[in-house]
């Protein structure tokens, strides 16, 4: 019995899924040395590369080039975080101390800083559009705000692990 191009194209999408899954598995295994708030961060990024890249069409080596682009995204923001929590001690000593000038400037760069954080997502997602042909990139655009929301409240769907039903 032959396989129709269907059948195919499947086993091929099939087979595409699973080798970007060993190699973001490898990749995460390389970095284990990390610590777990990062390993998770790992796992949530190697499921957004996941859904992007099925939900897309996407090979291996567009997978692969959002995922590094995620990661450095995910590295830029950790450092604006650390930025923003190191700011944190001195606004409380300014507020107990009661300095008006120093607690107007401070409240000025935290809000500076979020504003970069926000920036971050933003800005990676554009990024990753920069990688994608254009009927790719519209499809992401139209992806963005169902990933938004399903990363916002931390049930990113796990389709890649599981077959879609066409009820999705």
């Amino acid at each position: 019995m032959s396989t129709t191009r269907t059948q195919r194209g499947r086993m091929y999408s099939s087979t595409a899924t699973v080798r970007i899954l060993i190699g973001l598995i490898l990749a995460a295994s390389a970095a284990a040395a990390i610590g777990e708030d990062q390993r998770g961060e790992g796992r949530a990024r190697t499921l957004l590369v996941l859904r992007i890249a099925e939900d897309l069409g996407l090979t291996d080596d567009k997978a692969m080039a959002i995922d590094r682009l995620l990661t450095a995204a995910q590295a830029r923001r950790r450092e604006i975080q650390s930025n923003r929590s190191a700011l944190a001690p001195e606004l409380a000593k300014a507020v107990e101390a009661g300095e008006s000038n120093t607690i107007e400037a401070l409240v000025a760069k935290a809000r500076d800083i979020d504003r970069e954080m926000l920036l971050v997502v933003a800005d990676v997602f554009e990024e990753i559009g920069n990688v994608l042909p254009v009927a790719e990139r519209g499809k992401l655009t139209l992806l963005i705000p169902e990933l938004q929301r399903e990363l916002r409240f931390g049930n990113l769907r796990r389709e890649t692990m599981a077959p879609r039903t066409d009820s999705e």
